[in-house]
């Protein structure tokens, strides 16, 4: 898979006007922003929040950080709740997702709470907070529910359906039109589509598992295949298919040299309605990688399944194969992963020998020429301020530990003497000046292909000072193409965009 091709010339010309200009107004969106922030709840504040409710602070603070503006409607919840249910109402918060977190309100929150409470000691705290107190499903909207379907339905029928959800099931598909697709949102709220009495698969199964919490059910959508599944004594039951449902196992094999990480270089799909639909082990929103429902030997449904694997390129290019196999009831399917491997390719150029940069806020000089002779060195001139720069440091600080297993060092390269945190980046990191770019243009004279202006850019050379990485402005995956690029025997050219 290749990247759309690059069309010539150097797009509109910025005069020095118009970047003075452009760069003031994005002080004056961070400066918008700050200000913004500023009003959020503190730790002083919360501090004093979790003496006066009497909860944890550590646990209070992750909540209140990640709330960030609604904050104030935390606090308004919990001193309503806290007094009155006591630790159970910081648990709901807890398995609220960070987007939920943010704009909640005190009324949603109460709803779930207090239809969810009545049924705590019929199961273990951790069946109970995730299964039955989770307020959300799956991607929708995050509203009350529970009052309404409490009130809707006797206290009969709610017990029948707690002793045999399948007929919960049953009477969703009797009395709730199904809908092929279109003209519904992909992810209904559940009493928007109890109220339209007609909904799409999603918004059925979405609804089922909603009202089986409402009525004391642990239920959920199945983190491999997205079924409706509700839990019987220790086993998770799919409610199209009853405890007896086919079930067949994927035992992935990784290689030896090389670990697969799931959505990051392979992903499987199950064909469904002529349709490969990729197993997501995602939390809520998506917002992260679900590594406690994902394992090595995955029990799914019976049917057809396809692997994808792939290796992305510093240049946006993909190498990429896809294998379909078949999963029989039953049976276990040895999965194989083997990742495409690039090519060796030319050098893209000489790194100038003689650059010494004076180290930020001291007098001592780091010369380039000697670091390389204790490994591959790696050049980053960024701008602290803009986003780029902030997603680069992110990705260089979860690389850590490769970094340092590959003796790289990395030097920062900064305009200006401002203060700059080095905490979390390798251990070799060096943070030096380099006033008007005067180190980084003699570095642009030796590439075969020049880079453009954006920040940050980055430039990586190995022990022989030859240049194996650049490249200019926003990346995805910088800290893994330097490290490919850098490793012995690896070849990467780039292509310029």
């Amino acid at each position: 898979m290749h990247v759309p091709p690059v069309l010539p010339g150097q797009g509109p010309e910025v005069n020095s006007q118009e970047r003075v200009e452009n760069d003031r107004r994005l002080q004056e969106e961070d400066a918008i922003r700050a200000a913004y922030e500023a009003t959020f709840v503190s730790r002083q504040q919360a501090q004093e929040l979790a003496s006066e409710l009497g909860i944890d602070f550590d646990s209070l603070w992750s909540i209140l950080e990640k709330a960030r503006g609604n904050g104030p409607e935390i606090i308004e919840y919990l001193k309503t709740a806290v007094p009155e249910y006591g630790a159970m109402a910081l648990e709901l918060l807890r398995v609220l997702s960070a987007k939920d977190l943010t704009d909640t309100t005190k009324e949603i929150l109460l709803d779930h709470l207090d239809g969810a409470l009545p049924y705590e000691e019929l199961y273990l705290p951790e069946d109970f907070i995730n299964f039955i107190l989770q307020p959300r499903v799956a991607n929708e909207a995050l509203g009350a529910y529970r009052g309404f379907f409490q009130q809707i339905f006797t206290l009969d029928s709610q017990e029948i359906c707690r002793h045999n959800p399948i007929l919960l099931k049953l009477w969703i598909d009797e009395n709730i039109k199904h809908l092929e697709g279109g003209g519904l949102p992909s992810w209904p709220n559940p009493q928007g589509t109890f109220e339209l009495r007609a909904g799409h698969g999603i918004a059925k199964q979405i609804l089922f598992v909603s009202m089986a919490r409402s009525f004391g059910v642990p239920a959920q959508l199945s983190p491999i295949d997205g079924s409706a599944q509700y839990l019987h004594e220790d086993t998770w039951v799919r409610v199209d298919q009853g405890v007896s449902g086919d079930v067949g196992t994927i035992r992935i094999v990784h290689p030896e040299d090389h670990k697969g990480v799931y959505f990051h270089n392979f992903s499987l799909a199950r064909l469904d309605e002529g349709v490969f639909r990729s197993l997501r082990f995602r939390g809520l929103d998506e917002e992260a990688f679900n590594d406690q429902d994902f394992c090595d030997e995955l029990d799914v449904s019976p049917g057809i399944y396809r692997l994808t694997t792939g290796q992305r390129r510093e240049n946006g290019d993909v190498f990429v194969t896809l294998r379909d196999f078949e999963v029989r009831s039953g049976e276990i399917f040895d999965l194989e992963l083997n990742f495409p491997q690039e090519t060796a390719g030319a050098f893209l150029g000489t790194f100038p020998k003689g650059i010494s940069l004076g180290e930020r806020g001291g007098e001592k000089q780091i010369c380039l020429d000697e670091l390389k002779g204790d490994g591959p060195v790696a050049l980053a001139w960024i701008d602290p301020t803009q986003e780029p720069t902030k997603h680069l440091m992110r990705d260089l600080k979860e690389r850590q530990a490769e970094f340092d297993a590959q003796s790289i060092s990395l030097v920062i390269c900064l305009e200006t003497s401002d203060p700059f945190n080095l905490e979390g980046l390798p251990t070799n990191t060096y943070c030096v000046e380099d006033p008007d770019h005067k180190a980084l243009g003699l570095v642009q004279t030796s590439l075969q292909e020049k880079l453009s202006s954006n920040l940050p850019i980055v430039v990586a050379f190995d022990r022989n000072g030859m240049i194996r990485y650049k490249s200019a402005g926003y990346q995805i995956g910088t800290g893994s193409h330097i490290l490919k690029s850098l490793s012995v025997g690896e070849d990467i050219p780039d292509v310029h965009r």
